[in-house]
């Protein structure tokens, strides 16, 4: 039997968002005096203009007020002090609402990362050095005077013209960039390790792992995890380790199976343990090439293994050759002792040969109920069967 085609298909989360501390170190003179320094160099950068209804409702209370002072001095010196603070106050809610953040570099977007534990300061610095240019003490003040709760480590993404507070808006919302992964139907275990090293929006530590290792950080019981990672999209915070996306990936397949092998068939008495259903599940996923296949071709390994034959499967012993197998299959493969080798060896593989997605586990487990024993891949993608 013909092997399926051995091309991968082209490329939910558990990372917590872990609370980061928001309060700024600095003491309140301290804030005031650079927040007046701040505000200096600032003078010379191009700003928008205020919407302008309350700088302008300040500007003329301003004036009415000044009139009074100067022909009242001793009684209109309070009012004089409440005209400044709202002056004062309305250029704030400018300023932080209203005003557009410029970034280093003219650039459109701007990463920063966020790491758990920061303080305030370390926030605003982060956020200054990543090339948004906040003012340190004022951002540390905004935190102080706009509630709102922790702020959430993670990777942010900002796009030019951003203000003040949509930029604590989303570090209060963890509103962090996402990144996905998919394990694709059939692929091999080798090949998902691999994509998964390569992807930018993982962090990678199960590449100095050992096999023993891997499985123990996933909390597999199995030996192998060959065939034990669902096939799926799996969506994630950016920086998330790939050790949680793979105890995931982990976990979704062992609830699928599960669940696959509590609803089985009767039919399907020749195997004795899930297991055994996730190997038989990962050869029909290498051996069909239309999901209506996939009932069919169970039901043939099905009747080969009650009938004691030896299940002749191509990518099986192609598993076998190791990764470093290329071209066709030869005699001498076929040939040539091995535990994969099904032209050898009654019965099945001692493991998976690739991941098989659910609909492959349910064949597996729900053979059409056929005579059939053989099959042969036709090269527009479907399958003959034939009993003889």
């Amino acid at each position: 039997m013909n092997a399926g085609s051995e091309e991968l298909q082209p490329a939910p989360a558990d990372a917590g968002q872990q609370s980061v501390q928001d309060e700024p170190e600095a003491s309140p003179s301290e804030e005031s005096k650079d927040t007046a320094g701040e505000s200096k160099g600032d003078a010379g950068e191009a700003r928008p203009e205020p919407s302008g209804r309350i700088l302008d409702a300040a500007r003329s209370a301003f004036e009415r007020v000044r009139t009074k002072v100067l022909a009242y001095p001793k009684t209109s010196a309070a009012a004089l002090i409440a005209v400044l603070a709202l002056c004062a106050l309305a250029f704030g809610s400018w300023f932080y609402e209203k005003r557009e953040i410029p970034f280093a570099g003219g650039a459109a977007t701007i990463d920063v990362d966020i790491a758990s534990g920061m303080s305030g300061r370390q926030i605003a610095e982060r956020t200054r050095e990543a090339g948004v240019e906040v003012s340190v003490p004022a951002m540390l003040a905004a935190m102080r005077l706009a509630k709102g709760g922790a702020i959430h480590a993670g990777r942010y993404r900002f796009e030019r013209g951003v203000t003040m507070k949509r930029i604590l808006e989303k570090y209060r919302a963890g509103d962090v960039l996402k990144g996905a992964f998919r394990v694709a139907d059939g692929a091999t275990l080798r090949q998902t390790l691999g994509q998964l090293a390569q992807a930018p929006e993982v962090k990678g530590t199960a590449g100095t792992m050992t096999d023993e290792q891997l499985i123990s950080a996933i909390g597999a019981a199995e030996k192998h995890l060959e065939g034990l990672l669902a096939p799926e999209t799996y969506k994630f915070n950016w920086g998330t380790s790939d050790i949680a996306v793979l105890r995931i990936a982990y976990r979704h397949q062992k609830k699928a199976l599960e669940e696959e092998w509590a609803a089985r068939d009767k039919s399907a008495a020749i195997l004795k343990t899930p297991y055994e259903a996730l190997i038989l599940a990962s050869i029909i996923e290498k051996e069909t090439g239309q999901p209506s296949d996939r009932p069919l071709v169970s039901s043939v390994f099905h009747n080969r293994l009650k009938l004691g034959m030896r299940l002749q499967t191509d990518p099986a012993v192609i598993y076998g050759q190791g990764p470093d197998f290329e071209g066709r299959l030869r005699t001498k493969h076929l040939r040539a002792p091995g535990p994969y080798n099904t032209y050898l060896n009654t019965g099945l593989p001692p493991t998976p040969i690739a991941m098989p997605s659910r609909a492959s586990i349910h064949a597996a487990l729900h053979p059409a109920d056929t005579k059939l024993l053989y099959f042969v891949a036709r090269g527009d993608g479907t399958t003959k069967f034939s009993e003889t």
